[in-house]
């Protein structure tokens, strides 16, 4: 994004609801917790070590990173005045295990230099978590987002991250705070009956049977750089 765009786009993210300060730490942990379980089902590891969240807006979920005991968690995004379509990543090769891209690929252009660049920064056998809105169903409201560029589905993130030569652990609804049974449906079945399912995982009425929230939209990656 240009910087007069960036700067927009983060005066809107700052008058989101979501991201009023108790919100916005609330959500964040629910991203850990997510990430935590997606890894230890998946990679066979927790989130630990060392984290870096690629698009990560106020630094939210580097800090939960940092309280929940990894080593080190490091936000890296507009705000830092970084161009994830040209820049290079400012640490070494090999840095970091966990990578983090949660609505940040579907903003890009081209995302050629952003999953090139995770994947030089990640140690062999480090891990890159993604989170982009799946296009099958979510494609009435995608571009009301404005800044929303390219959608995928399932099939094309895999076929991204394999051109770049991520090793695909899973491609799985977003699902916080729900059973593993939604990831152990095979795809595309997990993606069509989660987003049939009728309220979202957010939603707090408390008359609601927790089966029947968590309505997903949204796609969840795992990847990992081969050792």
């Amino acid at each position: 994004m240009a910087d007069r765009q960036s700067q927009l786009y983060t005066a809107h993210l700052q008058r989101r609801a979501d991201h009023a300060p108790g919100r916005e730490m609330y959500l964040q942990r629910r991203v850990f917790r997510t990430f935590e379980r997606l890894l230890r089902k998946f990679g066979q590891a927790g989130l630990r070590g060392r984290v870096l969240d690629l698009g990560g807006f106020r630094g939210g979920f580097a800090n939960v990173c940092r309280d929940l005991g990894c080593e080190e968690a490091v936000p890296l995004g507009i705000e830092q005045g970084v161009d994830f379509e040209t820049d290079r990543i400012p640490y070494p090769d090999g840095h970091f295990d966990i990578a983090c891209a949660t609505s940040l690929i579907e903003h890009l252009h081209d995302p050629t230099n952003m999953l090139s660049e995770a994947y030089r920064v990640l140690r062999p056998g480090g891990h890159f978590v993604l989170v982009t809105p799946h296009w099958p169903y979510c494609w009435r409201e995608f571009y009301g987002a404005y800044t929303h560029i390219q959608p995928y589905t399932h099939c094309s993130i895999r076929a991204a991250l394999e051109s770049h030569g991520f090793e695909v652990l899973a491609t799985v609804p977003w699902m916080a705070g729900k059973s593993d049974f939604w990831w152990d449906l095979p795809a595309p079945w997990s993606f069509r009956l989660a987003a049939l399912l009728p309220f979202t995982g957010l939603d707090e009425r408390r008359w609601i049977p927790v089966w029947l929230k968590g309505r997903s939209r949204t796609l969840l990656a795992l990847a990992r750089k081969p050792r």
